[in-house]
């Protein structure tokens, strides 16, 4: 089936618009000052933007400079192996970067956290300009303290007037620690001649860079420095070890040698006279007596050193003792003479007399020993005030003042093996001075080449009483 067709519904048509033109807008004619503004502000503009690159460009190039003196430093410093030289390179890198004023580096000597005294100078520039702006601003150890807690530089204040100036001006002081993570090393001082405010960011970066590659390096060369003195002092071990063993089986196999000798001569001849007989056997007890000696320096010594050496401290006449020795000892009176000098009221000293005899016996005999040639040997005995004092002078052939300390330590000879005139293991001195210390008193020498030795032993005088021994010498 057809659907009927649609028919078709007329509609009216729409009216037209009519399109109304809007008015063209007419611009005004610009004056021509207009264009010359704009031609000032683009000039300005260009000259703005040259001045902040000429800033930047600048500031680039003093960093760079900067950063080419730090790793100069760093190189320098990375190559050194002495702490003057790293101290002396970390204050002029110090000074070409900040123009300090004064400046001064202080170093741990006692590793003590909360004591800051223990800090010694060890190089400074100006250091008298430090101490004055310190005094001024009374640090202590409490800023000291903050500083290394905080760990960065801390800068104060002050109006300075220097001698050229009429009027006061604002200086800076700067604290800065020097420090690892790990281990406290000292502290640097710098003065400055300009206000705290002038110091920016880049300014700290770059000073906690220098410190810490100082302190890194401080603290490797102290590790070199001690494990350098450990081989040095095991090489010193191993050279007394092998001077021991040639002392001592020359000291004792010299003797043993006489003995031996004299020994087969009396066995093999038994019609030598009596005379010679004596002198052979005397000679077999003085060489006897010198092992004994050798034998009992190394047993003292060693008592000496594990605090096993038990003294009895008496009142003890020193003439006395002098004059038992003399009349003891060997020499040749033709050579040799005495002169003895002691106080007619000479106060007796409070000590061990056991050790003192062993002790005046040694320098008795030391100064007959070292007087080849003969000579005066002068001991005299005065009274202080609180000790006594006994000394002999020789006319000897004297000890050089580089070595006058040295005669006292242990195993020391003046002069080498082969050039000392004297036998001997090197104990005597070292046991004198160690048995004087322990009666409380002291010893001391002074000599001169050619001319002759004068040695001075001090004890505390008996009358003190056995309190005020003790009170003056504690020893």
């Amino acid at each position: 089936m057809i659907p009927p067709q649609r028919r078709k519904i007329k509609t009216k048509a729409k009216p037209k618009r009519l399109a109304i033109k809007k008015p063209r807008r007419i611009r005004a004619a610009r004056p021509a000052f207009w264009a010359a503004d704009k031609s000032l502000a683009q000039g300005e503009e260009l000259r703005n933007y040259i001045q902040i690159q000429d800033k930047i460009v600048r500031g680039l190039r003093a960093f760079i400079d900067e950063m080419t003196v730090v790793f100069r430093f760093i190189e320098s410093v990375s190559e050194c192996h002495a702490m003057e030289r790293i101290l002396e390179l970390l204050l002029d890198v110090m000074r070409e970067l900040f123009k300090y004023e004064a400046a001064a580096i202080f170093l741990e000597e006692r590793p003590d956290p909360k004591d800051f005294s223990g800090q010694t100078l060890k190089r400074s520039y100006s250091a008298e300009l430090v101490e004055e702006f310190r005094q001024r601003l009374r640090v202590n150890e409490t800023i000291y303290g903050w500083v290394f807690k905080q760990g960065h530089a801390i800068v104060m204040p002050v109006a300075y007037k220097p001698r050229a100036s009429k009027t006061e001006e604002r200086w800076s002081f700067m604290i800065m620690p020097l420090a690892t993570s790990a281990e406290r090393i000292g502290r640097l001082e710098l003065v400055f001649n300009r206000p705290e405010g002038e110091f920016t960011q880049q300014t700290f970066s770059i000073l906690d860079v220098l410190l810490k590659h100082a302190a890194l390096n401080l603290v490797n060369e102290r590790i070199y420095e001690k494990e350098r003195k450990t081989v040095q002092t095991y090489m010193q071990l191993d050279a007394l070890k092998r001077d021991i063993v040639n002392i001592t089986t020359h000291e004792i196999k010299t003797p043993l040698t006489i003995i031996n000798a004299n020994a087969i001569m009396l066995r093999r001849n038994a019609r030598i006279e009596r005379e010679e007989m004596e002198k052979m056997l005397d000679s077999v007890a003085r060489q006897a007596q010198r092992i004994d000696t050798i034998l009992n320096q190394l047993v003292e010594t060693a008592q000496l050193e594990d605090g096993r050496l038990v003294i009895n401290p008496e009142p003890i006449s020193l003439e006395e003792i002098t004059k038992e020795i003399i009349h003891d000892a060997i020499y040749d009176p033709e050579k040799i003479s005495f002169h003895l000098h002691f106080h007619e009221q000479g106060w007796p000293a409070y000590a061990d007399r056991d050790s003192v005899y062993k002790v005046i016996r040694n320098l008795i005999e030391n100064a007959i020993k070292y007087s080849p040639q003969g000579g005066r040997i002068v001991i005299t005995g005065q009274n202080q005030e609180a000790s006594v004092l006994w000394q002999i002078q020789d006319s000897g052939i004297g000890i050089p003042e580089t070595e006058q300390e040295k005669i006292f330590e242990k195993f020391y000879r003046v002069g080498d093996s082969t050039t000392r005139q004297v036998r001997g293991m090197g104990f005597g001195l070292y046991l004198v001075k160690k048995s004087v210390e322990l009666n409380g008193g002291s010893i001391h020498v002074k000599s001169r080449v050619g001319e002759g030795s004068l040695f001075t032993l001090v004890l505390p005088k008996a009358t003190l009483g056995k309190k005020k021994i003790i009170e003056t010498f504690p020893n």
